[in-house]
């Protein structure tokens, strides 16, 4: 009798431990599906710059998220690959602080209204952030754009329209 009652809890026992390693696969599984939902929310944009209008352009799809200062960084060197590649140097205060190793796309290639709504896009982007104001960006000059410290401010002339 003892064996039959030792071998029903031996088998209750190893049913529970199978069951319990299904439920961790099943919440790994979730885990992963959450990381692969937050990466695709870091490829959307937040802003937008209408060349024809001369205005960023907030995305309403993303207006309600907040994201820190490094994955908006992720957001603008998504939307600007191959393109212009923003290199984070540092935070200080209310500053973020990157260089632009190549340039050139910003400063000979796009012309001056290309320029001006790349850099638009990554100082709106950019300062997003509730901690982040100014943008300081390090590359070398070129005719149509030119390195120092920027924010919203120096595109105050424009309107700033959101997206519906």
């Amino acid at each position: 009798m003892k064996r039959v009652v030792v071998f029903v809890l031996f088998l209750t026992l190893a049913a529970s431990c199978f069951r319990n390693e299904e439920e961790q696969g099943e919440s790994i599984s979730n885990k992963d599906s959450l990381k692969t939902d937050t990466t695709l929310s870091l490829e959307e944009p937040v802003w937008e710059y209408n060349i024809d209008k001369d205005i960023p352009v907030k995305k309403d799809s993303t207006a309600t998220e907040k994201h820190s200062p490094k994955e908006l960084l992720t957001i603008v060197n998504h939307q600007f690959k191959d393109k212009v590649k923003f290199d984070f140097k540092s935070i200080s205060h209310d500053t973020l602080f990157l260089k632009i190793e190549n340039a050139d796309h910003l400063t000979r290639e796009s012309g001056s209204a290309g320029a001006k709504a790349i850099l638009a896009t990554a100082i709106f982007t950019l300062t997003e952030s509730d901690s982040i104001h100014f943008v300081n960006l390090h590359f070398k000059e070129g005719d149509h754009a030119a390195p120092g410290t920027y924010s919203r401010e120096d595109f105050k002339n424009q309107k700033i329209n959101k997206s519906r």
